[in-house]
């Protein structure tokens, strides 16, 4: 399963370098019947050593884990863009389960957890800048009230209280720096 490589992302505490993968039409020599299907797999950082293989389910849509983070205590956080679904790996778990589904996201991208990890940030192509409950998976969707939009956002990493967005869906691509108001409900600046 030589797959075309998305997401990486270190937890630094256990060593392991997490990696999502997927099938895609532009992957060297795929197999046409692997097209679609998505793992992560999880690498010692010591050993190099395969440790974890975490395959996206077969269920009749196509998946492709392209951004992921992870938690201090080490849950794994997977945007699924293709299938809209953020999956998350939490601590002991043998497998992925959905934190947020495709009646909440329609394209999540980045990912990164505030710094009191109440709320995981999350950047949604088609819809801006989302607030995600990360022990339910309660989402909602943060205000705009000024003028740059936050659609087309990629990456997303939080730095103290700010956000730093990649947005390359808009011309010209850019870096932004969003200020969040301490609820989480609004960028301020």
């Amino acid at each position: 399963m030589p797959w075309s490589a998305f997401g990486l992302a270190i937890d630094p505490a256990r060593r392991i370098l997490w990696v999502g993968s997927a099938g895609i039409p532009e992957t060297a020599e795929v197999d046409t019947t692997e097209i679609g299907r998505g793992v992560v797999i999880g690498v010692d950082l010591e050993s190099g050593q395969r440790i974890a293989e975490l395959a996206l389910p077969d269920d009749g849509r196509e998946h492709v884990p392209g951004d992921l983070s992870v938690a201090p205590d080490g849950t794994l956080f997977v945007s699924d863009a293709t299938a809209g679904v953020l999956w998350v790996l939490r601590p002991g778990a043998k497998g992925l389960e959905v934190l947020a589904g495709p009646d909440a996201l329609v394209s999540p991208q980045g990912s990164a957890l505030s710094a009191d990890g109440r709320i995981l940030w999350l950047a949604d192509y088609a819809l801006g800048i989302l607030a995600v409950d990360p022990a339910t998976g309660a989402t909602r969707r943060v205000e705009q009230p000024w003028s740059p939009t936050l659609l087309g956002i990629d990456a997303l990493l939080v730095d103290g209280e700010d956000l730093i967005a990649v947005q390359n869906g808009v011309r010209p691509a850019r870096v932004l720096r969003i200020g969040v108001d301490p609820a989480g409900r609004a960028p301020e600046r």
